[in-house]
């Protein structure tokens, strides 16, 4: 038999035989009765965290029945005497109550006093845009036929969900007690009532509209169960029964949480959100403790079948595969790929050990081709690195985003500078610069940004001497660092020849300028000689005359010139500067 068939078959009969007695054991004697007992502690949890937000109502629901009890209330409202200067609707009665909506509606249903208020900014603030629609007649709010002493519950605004409660103001009249307008307190279930509601709980409690289209998988799974359920309405603590509706039920959210969910309805009994509740999965952890003492109990049982099967095993496998696996390894540390496996056998290991040997003759005679290969590349590299005219000089960049020591320069690199090669290497950038540094540390951060620069500077050789350079610098990562390849050109035969131009140049508007002044020069004391000429009527002043011609002729060529050598002066200045 094949040594993968010996162990498939050794390991399968031993774990299928042990782990079907050590789940049926577990399965049917501990945790379902630790999962009965962790849902009823889940469900209890969960009616805490209910009764906490049904006590904030009831809460609420009172502070409105005592507003809408006093008499001041009543007697403003007959007198038409309320509006939002009204002392008891200031902004201290809104912290102390811990309220954020109070209004005051007549018999009519319109709104004569009324606030909201910022409780966390403690400031004012405008009432809810779509507040009003739930403030007509007939809307639980104030439909006193329907609920005669007023409605409570929660109210699902756009912005974000509010704890509501109205009560009926009533008047006294000679006529007997009537109905003249309605009480309205509001508090938001935001966060920070969350919170409280948490810390009552002392468990972390989450809150979801929903009609919300991006809940949680768990939220969402326990939303299709609840929808299915029957509502129980929220109660008032004098027993009357008001709108809205609270559905609860327990879902396991992984192997650490356990979730409650209650389903609670707005004051129209329409589903309007979600609140869950994570409790800690203590009971099933105690169950799960207790399974696995169960399982070590039994364990004992299999312990003689693991130790047969882990002796048979290194009989037949481990044993030689550690062989295997430490002479591999062993080669490995070495980089010796001239040492063989030596292993005896006919199964697949021996098989896996004449395999090995292949290969390894295969790496010996690659990493030998290999080394003849990268011995020629390097010495490719060198020649070409050090063949150039040019100076090259390799530099890593520091963590100011500085040079930093050159890495490599090329043999004209340390020809030019004097320095040997070791001594070159010692130095950066900043060492042979023979200008300011700034501008070398300004030209590092230009490279930086834009990972290419060509500049003009200056180098200082080892005996102090400068030579104007070239630098065409590049930026490249290596290893995940960055390094600078820069080459350096000696631009001393070009300096030179400029400057040459200019001097020639220079030399031309001199003598562009002392050509212009000889014409004038020429002319006027030409003019006095013609001027003399025309005063003597013989043969001489004729003589003289035809003469001043023949000269003023070359002048005229003169100007000719001149104007052809203004040309050449304006494309001198413009292409060549």
């Amino acid at each position: 038999m094949k040594i993968r068939a010996k162990t498939i078959l050794i390991v399968a009969i031993t774990l299928v035989g042990l782990i079907a007695v050590l789940y049926a054991a577990s399965d049917a004697f501990v945790l379902k009765g630790f999962e009965t007992v962790e849902k009823e502690d889940g469900r209890q949890n969960v009616e805490r965290m209910v009764s906490a937000l049904l006590n904030d109502i009831n809460m609420l629901d009172s502070l409105t029945n005592e507003m809408a009890s006093w008499n001041e209330t009543a007697t403003l409202l007959e007198d038409d005497a309320l509006d939002d200067t009204w002392t008891k609707i200031s902004d201290p009665t809104f912290e102390r109550l811990g309220v954020n909506l109070i209004l005051i509606l007549d018999g009519n249903g319109e709104v004569v006093a009324g606030r909201a208020y910022d409780l966390g900014r403690t400031e004012a603030v405008s009432l809810p845009d779509d507040l009003a629609e739930h403030l007509s007649a007939g809307r639980p709010l104030l439909n006193t036929t329907a609920h005669p002493s007023g409605t409570m519950g929660i109210l699902a605004l756009a912005e974000q969900p509010l704890l509501i409660a109205s009560r009926p103001v009533i008047g006294h009249s000679p006529a007997g007690e009537s109905t003249i307008g309605t009480i309205v307190m509001g508090r938001y279930l935001d966060e920070n009532e969350v919170t409280r509601i948490s810390m009552i709980t002392s468990l972390p409690v989450a809150l979801y509209r929903y009609d919300a289209p991006d809940l949680p998988p768990d939220v969402l799974d326990a939303r299709t169960t609840l929808s299915t359920g029957l509502p129980t309405f929220i109660e008032r603590q004098d027993g009357d029964t008001v709108a809205g509706s609270v559905l609860t039920c327990i879902n396991p959210l992984d192997g650490d949480t356990l979730c409650g969910y209650a389903v609670i309805g707005d004051i129209y009994g329409n589903p309007a959100f979600l609140m869950r509740l994570a409790i800690p999965r203590d009971i099933y952890a105690q169950g799960t403790i207790s399974t696995a003492y169960f399982v070590i109990s039994l364990l004992a049982v299999g312990f003689i079948f693991g130790v047969l099967t882990l002796l048979l095993l290194d009989r037949t496998v481990l044993s030689r595969l550690s062989f295997l696996s430490t002479t591999v390894g062993t080669i490995e540390t070495n980089r010796d790929f001239s040492t063989r496996v030596a292993l005896p056998g006919r199964d697949e290991i021996a098989s896996l050990a004449t395999d090995i040997n292949r290969m390894l003759d295969a790496l010996e005679t690659a990493q030998k081709r290999l080394k003849g290969q990268l011995v020629e590349s390097e010495e490719r590299y060198r020649l070409f690195f050090n063949s150039g005219n040019d100076a090259v000089y390799v530099f890593c960049v520091d963590d100011a985003r500085m040079p930093g020591r050159f890495v490599e320069v090329n043999d004209e690199a340390c020809r030019r500078l004097g320095y040997d090669r070791e001594s070159l290497l010692c130095r950066s950038p900043d060492g042979i610069v023979g200008r300011d540094e700034e501008e070398i540390h300004g030209k590092m951060q230009e490279l930086l940004d834009q990972r290419h620069v060509l500049y003009e500077t200056v180098q200082q050789t080892r005996d102090g001497a400068c030579i104007p350079v070239e630098i065409n610098a590049h930026l490249v990562m290596h290893e995940d660092r960055p390094i600078v390849i820069a080459i350096a050109r000696d631009i001393s035969e070009r300096k030179q020849m400029d400057e040459l131009k200019r001097q020639a140049f220079e030399q031309i508007q001199k003598n562009y300028e002392q050509f212009a002044i000889l014409n004038d020069q020429i002319r006027n004391p030409l003019q006095v000689i013609v001027g003399l000429a025309a005063m003597d009527d013989g043969v001489l002043g004729e003589k003289i005359l035809q003469n001043a011609d023949v000269i003023d002729g070359i002048v005229d060529e003169l100007d000719r010139g001149w104007i052809e050598s203004e040309k050449v002066r304006e494309f001198l200045k413009r292409y060549y500067g």
